[in-house]
């Protein structure tokens, strides 16, 4: 399943992921909206061990750009293939966003 969260220029600041389940997931980034999971490249792909959970500062200058939107999904496969989510509930995903009245 794949989530759009923002459409248009968005900046992710971090994120905070808590991985309960039993395996291994991937959290995947888009700069696109409405992207087809097994075909278009992610921007971004963390890695999620199983029972883990993590704050992920993005440190590129001021936080990492998406231009055209914002879309996010996780699978069992990293890189641009998978299409196998998590159960329900098992991973919580909070993104934190530089508003665009920041400057």
């Amino acid at each position: 399943v794949v989530r759009d969260c923002r459409s248009g220029p968005t900046t992710v600041k971090s994120l905070e992921i808590n991985n309960t389940g039993a395996s291994t997931y991937f959290v995947k980034l888009f700069d696109s909206m409405n992207p087809t999971l097994g075909t278009t490249d992610p921007k971004f792909v963390l890695k999620i061990p199983a029972t883990t959970k993590r704050f992920v500062p993005l440190v590129n200058g001021d936080g990492y750009a998406f231009l055209v939107g914002l879309s996010v999904s996780t699978v069992t496969t990293g890189g641009t293939g998978g299409t196998t989510g998590p159960g329900a509930n098992e991973v919580k995903l909070h993104l934190f966003v530089k508003d665009t009245e920041e400057a």
